[in-house]
């Protein structure tokens, strides 16, 4: 589909405390339900039972964590949110780094469906996915504490603010807010200089692009 990248970025983790959701409200317009307290819609992709409740016989094809969206593959008619620890309060998210000369390459999966003796080949379109890399040294944590927290599956995804242009240097310019993995970290530094690793993003669910303000 195509790639993106920038000069700077920002890793941010969630401290564990999540608020949990029950038979909470939605909004509904076309195939999208959207959850109807904007205080809630910040959800967590690390809770293992968020679920989105409709009551029409359609399936679920993706949530927007930044945004509280679930999309369905038609209308879902009244709709409503659960899920433990499902949605993340402000104060429960902490700067703990720092990326520069990110990238991300978006890809969109094909497969063929060809039959025997067809003339041409035929191919339907599958999901949609996002991963990349970034140079980046961190504040309030370590890498040894991502590397851990990969391990014992503590927080799983970061909360990635990725900025492609930022004219007042004020992070309100055009960027990706993205829940990612951290992966592929790979240490250097010289004598007595700052630490830096070099990473790879993996995105989980929907990137959400926000323009300058």
């Amino acid at each position: 589909m195509g790639a993106t990248h920038g000069k700077k970025g920002i890793v941010y983790a969630w401290d564990g405390t999540g608020s949990n959701l029950t038979n909470e409200a939605c909004g509904v317009a076309d195939n999208d339900a959207q959850i109807s307290d904007s205080a809630k819609r910040f959800l967590n992709p690390n809770s293992q039972d968020l679920t989105f409740t409709p009551t029409n016989a359609v399936n679920l094809e993706s949530i927007s964590y930044f945004t509280g969206y679930g999309h369905f593959n038609g209308p879902p008619g009244v709709t409503t949110c659960s899920g433990t620890g499902a949605y993340i309060a402000a104060g429960n998210i902490s700067k703990v780094g720092y990326l520069y000369e990110w990238n991300l390459d978006f890809g969109l999966d094909v497969d063929e469906i060809s039959a025997f003796q067809d003339d041409w080949k035929s191919h339907i379109v599958g999901q949609a996915g996002a991963q990349g890399g970034a140079e980046g040294y961190f504040v309030g944590t370590t890498w040894w504490d991502i590397l851990s927290d990969h391990i014992d599956d503590t927080a799983f995804y970061y909360l990635l603010q990725l900025f492609s242009y930022d004219p007042d240097d004020d992070q309100t310019g055009d960027h990706w807010n993205v829940w990612a993995s951290l992966t592929g970290l790979s240490v250097k530094t010289g004598v007595s200089g700052v630490v830096k690793e070099s990473i790879g993003i993996q995105v989980h669910g929907e990137p959400v692009f926000v323009p300058n303000s």
